[in-house]
């Protein structure tokens, strides 16, 4: 949970690069939102920076990495999982729920293209 920037940028490229599923979430979601995403779809990580961590509730919080101690971090990088673009899911998305409630859409790398 990022505002546009490059902060948003190298996340969500890390992310996609190490073969993990990316779920941008909105920043001006609410405390109430974010949980309900976070619980349907418990992430293995949160990255977000000190201006949103505190809209997440303490459970979640501790699921949390800032983005500015990841830029610090001097461990070796992981090995990327690579499949064909229109295989590999790259990011989730919740509808508007207009019709029902919010649900989460796969993308692949594929979809993101097209989309552009």
């Amino acid at each position: 949970m990022l505002p546009n920037s490059i902060d948003f940028v190298e996340a969500y490229l890390a992310v996609v690069r190490s073969g993990h599923i990316a779920l941008p979430m909105d920043p001006t979601y609410k405390s109430l939102e974010l949980d309900n995403i976070v619980d349907q779809l418990p992430p293995k990580l949160i990255i977000t920076n000190d201006k949103y961590l505190n809209r997440f509730s303490q459970k979640h919080q501790e699921m949390a990495v800032l983005i500015k101690d990841i830029r610090n971090y001097e461990g070796s990088p992981a090995a990327a999982v690579k499949l064909p673009p229109d295989e590999q899911i790259v990011s989730l998305t919740f509808t508007s729920g207009t019709t029902g409630k919010p649900k989460a859409v796969p993308n692949t790398h594929s979809n993101h293209i097209w989309n552009i």
